[in-house]
């Protein structure tokens, strides 16, 4: 039995790595047809694919989403000045 306090969190836990499973498997498919349309091409380039998949899979964007929300937004258009 769990605390009623950690069930708002752990629903969100799940909703973001639901999120980010649907997301790394769709990335795992188009980096897949694109390695299969490079085979041709040099090692190097089907090699960076497989880099940016492990990148995504390591790294969800969720974490990049909620780390930019921290930031402080502008309260309206930027001012020039000359």
């Amino acid at each position: 039995m769990l605390p009623s306090i950690l069930m708002p969190t752990l629903n969100e836990l799940g909703v973001g790595l639901a999120n980010h499973i649907w997301q790394s498997t769709l990335c795992m498919i188009v980096l897949g047809a694109l390695t299969l349309l490079f085979r041709r091409n040099s090692a190097v380039v089907r090699y960076r694919l497989w880099l940016i998949a492990s990148v995504k899979f390591l790294v969800p964007f969720s974490l990049f989403v909620a780390l930019g929300s921290l930031l402080p937004m502008a309260s309206g258009p930027p001012s020039y000045s000359i």
